[in-house]
């Protein structure tokens, strides 16, 4: 998979339909995590997929409020964090 914005923003959108149990066509990715559905435990697992696909571990450094706005947004963070490494 080629490391840009949108191939993450699509990956976030599927790993979130699977963990909230949703169809990936319901998930935004213009909308925040939680108006996507996800609370605490689905957003550990979201953080594991992360760290697993584009080895960026916010486990312990947390997101920043920037790249909380949407899906999009933390997408164009992990690219960052993924380059910066």
């Amino acid at each position: 998979m080629t490391l840009d914005t949108e191939n993450i923003t699509q990956a976030l959108c599927r790993e979130i339909a699977t963990v909230t149990r949703k169809e990936e066509k319901e998930i935004r990715a213009d909308g925040s995590l939680h108006d996507n559905g996800i609370d605490s435990m689905s957003f550990l697992e979201l953080l594991l997929f992360i760290k697993r696909e584009w080895g960026v571990d916010f486990l312990e450094e947390g997101i920043p409020p920037e790249a909380q706005k949407d899906i999009h947004s933390l997408a164009e963070h992990i690219q960052w964090k993924s380059e910066k490494k």
